[in-house]
């Protein structure tokens, strides 16, 4: 039973079904542009929001006097946590329509979209601080963008051996 869990979540994330084709959906399961690119627009604006309440609640308490700790918690989360979200769905949109970009214009998917839209994605958002900082936010969202390709790739190769084996 465990095999067949297996062999069906790896064709799940690796095929492509005449279903998904139907649907529009790229071999990860994801929708194929532009109507991704919205998705991620909300996606990106919920975690940003979620992960700015606990943080800026959490932050709002500890600077608040003793006696207005949770109200000092809510003011600062009210203010700070939907600025959080925007700054996410900002980078989430743009990596997501860059490579959407680079699908298009390479006409296939891959890692070196991902990699090249974490690049770019980087270094458009810090334009404004000049080239070299630029620059270096751009080779930042790179690397970080290349690690995670790298530990998709493992994983997917894991699971491609483990089910070798069963």
């Amino acid at each position: 039973v465990h095999g067949d869990l297996i062999s069906f979540y790896i064709n799940l994330k690796l095929l492509r079904s005449k279903e998904q084709i139907q649907k529009g959906m790229s071999s990860r399961g994801e929708q194929i542009c532009p109507h991704r690119i919205f998705d991620d627009f909300g996606q990106g604006f919920s975690l940003g929001s979620i992960a700015g309440c606990a943080f800026y609640f959490f932050k709002g308490m500890l600077n608040s006097p003793k006696k207005e700790r949770f109200y000092g918690g809510i003011v600062h989360l009210k203010r700070r946590a939907p600025i959080l979200g925007g700054s996410f769905a900002l980078w989430a949109g743009l990596f997501s329509s860059t490579e959407c970009v680079m699908t298009y214009m390479r006409g296939k998917e891959g890692a070196i979209n991902m990699i090249t839209a974490g690049f770019i994605t980087g270094g458009v958002l810090a334009i404004r601080a000049g080239f070299r900082v630029a620059f270096r936010n751009a080779l930042f969202g790179g690397i970080i963008m290349s690690m995670i390709a790298l530990v998709e790739h493992g994983m997917i190769k894991y699971q491609k051996l483990s089910l070798i084996h069963i």
